[in-house]
């Protein structure tokens, strides 16, 4: 298992069905997450405003009406703002459609598909928990006073960020949120490349971030290893070529 699938969060699973919403709470514990169960809206609320999670799951319809749409309006309040999923049935596509562009990560289809949903989750737990990792840096930052630097950083799979309007730097392109939904649900691996190439390519063209250096990198060796990058033109290590010259 990857790195982001190893990574356990905080979620909260809402659902008016108690059924339902104790069995996605079984399949997310199953994989180490630690869940608290609301059964609607206003419990959702309480727990939102008591504690904090790196995820939110939640039925769309509750009490016959869109209760998951209150749920993310309640989760948009937050700071940082955690990832709602919503899971719907293939009537409620259209609304979901609509959280999307309000700023919820992803909506998932009954009946639950558990291999999908444990991953769409375990991806939205590890974005929530890079959201909050810099609320914390963040903090921490205001706190030191006269501090001026550059800071650099980053995260795996981290180009969901741009996906989300409410991020720092506020890049709002329903275009992108599109392509980001597409290739989160793209089962073909060379068609999600091809789409996440659409997205890099509508980041260089939007002009989002401006790179101002790029971290050097510096390795110190023994002079009888050769063929050691000088530079690193990407941020993992090739060893193919490394020998050990006697």
């Amino acid at each position: 298992m990857s790195e982001m699938e190893n990574e356990k969060g905080r979620i909260l699973v809402v659902d008016d069905e108690e059924a339902h919403a104790q069995t996605m709470a079984d399949v997310l514990e199953s994989l180490g997450h630690q869940c608290d169960v609301a059964y609607g809206v206003e419990q959702a609320r309480r727990l939102l405003g008591s504690k904090s999670y790196d995820t939110v799951v939640s039925d769309l319809m509750m009490e016959g009406r869109p209760g998951g749409l209150d749920v993310l309006e309640a989760a948009s309040r937050l700071d940082p703002r955690p990832p709602v999923m919503l899971v719907t049935a293939y009537a409620d596509i259209d609304t979901c459609r609509k959280a999307l562009n309000e700023g919820a990560f992803d909506y998932i289809q009954k009946p639950l598909d558990t291999e999908y949903f444990r991953t769409q989750v375990n991806r939205a737990v590890s974005h929530g928990r890079v959201l909050r990792q810099h609320k914390e840096l963040a903090d921490n930052l205001a706190e030191w006073k006269g501090f001026e630097s550059i800071i650099g950083h980053s995260e795996p799979h981290d180009i969901g960020i741009y996906a989300n309007p409410n991020y720092y730097f506020r890049y709002d392109s329903p275009r992108f949120r599109d392509l980001y939904t597409r290739y989160l649900r793209t089962p073909d691996p060379k068609r999600a490349c091809e789409i996440m190439k659409e997205m890099q390519h509508l980041l260089a063209q939007d002009a989002v971030n401006l790179w101002v250096m790029n971290a050097p990198y510096i390795a110190a060796m023994r002079k009888e290893v050769m063929g050691w990058w000088q530079n690193q033109p990407t941020p993992s290590l090739n060893v193919t070529r490394v020998y050990l010259n006697r």
